[in-house]
């Protein structure tokens, strides 16, 4: 909706292997943007971890409380532009 392509919903907080599979044959890129709680918190780390190494890593940082559906379409271009890159596996 807001100009980006090949978005992959995770429908939940995990990333199943089956969705790994497919975006081993199709990215080199992940950006996470995972809720703005705890829970989405704990969530990118494990799929940070489970991911290093096979793709470029980056995170949005959604406010607290939030999720992408939250959000402006400006708000969204000015996270997506402030894409934090993911430099070690444990954050």
């Amino acid at each position: 909706q807001y100009g980006q392509k090949n978005i992959v919903a995770l429908l939940g907080h995990a990333l199943s292997e089956g969705q790994k599979w497919l975006l081993l044959r199709h990215a080199f890129q992940l950006v996470l943007a995972l809720d703005g709680d705890e829970a989405g918190r704990q969530a990118t780390k494990q799929i940070i971890q489970s991911c290093w190494g096979s793709f470029d890593l980056y995170t949005l940082s959604l406010p607290d409380g939030k999720d992408l559906g939250d959000l402006s379409q400006g708000e969204f271009i000015v996270l997506y532009q402030n894409k934090e890159k993911c430099w070690s596996r444990n954050l």
